[in-house]
């Protein structure tokens, strides 16, 4: 009734480095050579996923909810 029924993405108006928002969250990002960084990758996960490039896609959230940002993804995480 009203509501949704499935995970959606909702974005800024504009793309974002993940190295971006973990500096606007005050995160030191750490380098780690694949061999290691495989080790901390948990089970269920594919550790070659971390190695590329991932966009988060929020045109269902426009077709479903009509949602349209505001904001860049910058000025919300700091609050703007």
């Amino acid at each position: 009734e009203g509501g949704c029924a499935e995970v959606l993405n909702l974005v800024g108006r504009e793309t974002l480095a993940l190295s971006r928002m973990m500096a606007l969250a005050g995160v030191l990002p750490l380098a780690l050579p694949g061999a290691l960084a495989d080790r901390f990758v948990p089970a269920s996960a594919d550790p070659r996923s971390l190695r590329r490039r991932t966009l988060v896609d929020g045109r269902r959230a426009t077709a479903v909810l009509g949602f349209r940002p505001r904001r860049s993804l910058e000025e919300a995480l700091r609050g703007h």
